[in-house]
């Protein structure tokens, strides 16, 4: 009877310790120009709302995008609460990922042409849409290493997104 104990704790132990937390990495929103992406600043997260600054003209909260990275693979989703259609195209769409030491490194889509298409609305997120970038990590980059993420969208009427990373998840009220 031990024995089957031991076995038993042994298995859950082996269970939590693959168990993942699904957690966000990056959240982030429109922003026109990249001098204006210092003035976007996370302030604090909780697991599920974000509490950020967005004090300058040509910034959209409603263009709002959250993002998690493993070692293989980035996924952005984009949520469109605007009321502008945001254009996206296969050919022109480019996600860029810049680290901590000031390095630049483009993402490449691991999605097909016609996958991507469909995901975007045909090139269209209309308002109140989704859509999800299904995207390559880079090999040796992990989250930590990562200062902000931008995608640009489309060519004359898409977005530019800029996505920082989250802060810590705040638990309770703190000693």
């Amino acid at each position: 009877m031990t024995e089957r104990k031991f076995f038993l704790l042994l298995g859950c132990l082996l269970l939590a310790g693959c168990a993942t937390v699904n957690r966000q990495h990056f959240f982030g929103f429109h922003v026109e120009q990249s001098p204006m992406d210092a003035d976007f600043v996370i302030r604090k997260y909780d697991g599920k709302d974000v509490q950020y600054d967005s004090s300058r003209k040509g910034m959209d909260p409603g263009i709002r995008a959250w993002a998690k990275m493993d070692y293989k693979t980035t996924v952005i989703v984009l949520k469109n609460e605007s009321t502008r259609t945001v254009r996206s195209d296969y050919f022109f769409d480019k996600f860029e990922l810049v680290t901590k030491t000031g390095r630049t490194l483009e993402l490449e889509t691991k999605q097909t042409q016609l996958d991507y298409n469909l995901n975007t609305g045909n090139g269209r997120i209309k308002p109140g849409q989704k859509a999800t970038f299904i995207l390559e990590t880079p090999l040796g980059i992990y989250h930590e290493d990562v200062a902000k993420i931008v995608c640009r969208l489309g060519v004359a009427t898409g977005a530019r997104i800029v996505l920082k990373p989250l802060p810590e998840i705040e638990i309770g009220g703190g000693v």
